[in-house]
């Protein structure tokens, strides 16, 4: 069985929020960005030593990582920790964001 991805619910929101704010715009970018974003984490799952360490100060989020969405969607960062299914997408966030903030650094 291939590895899978899982969203926590504020992954979920996060993606929605970010998808209808593109699609404000441009509605072909939106179904790209989520595919993008689908992508990223079915590669991830695959390989979850593929993004970067990064360490929060709530011990909840230990082992947490992160990865840009893509090339094209590059200012878009997903925060995932691996489990023994694949992995747990924890938050998909611009990286304009106060990330030390957001995850309480």
């Amino acid at each position: 069985m291939a590895p899978k991805h899982f969203y926590s619910p504020k992954a979920e929101e996060d993606l929605n929020d970010i998808a209808h704010y593109i699609l404000e715009n441009n509605f072909e970018a939106a179904l790209r960005f989520v595919d993008e974003v689908e992508r990223t984490c079915t590669q991830l799952a695959e390989m979850p030593d593929m993004g970067r360490a990064f360490h929060a100060r709530n011990p909840a989020l230990k082992d947490m990582r992160m990865m840009r969405v893509s090339k094209v969607y590059s200012s878009h960062l997903i925060f995932y920790r691996q489990t023994k299914k694949g992995i747990e997408v924890i938050r998909i966030v611009h990286g304009a964001r106060d990330l030390p903030r957001l995850f309480g650094r």
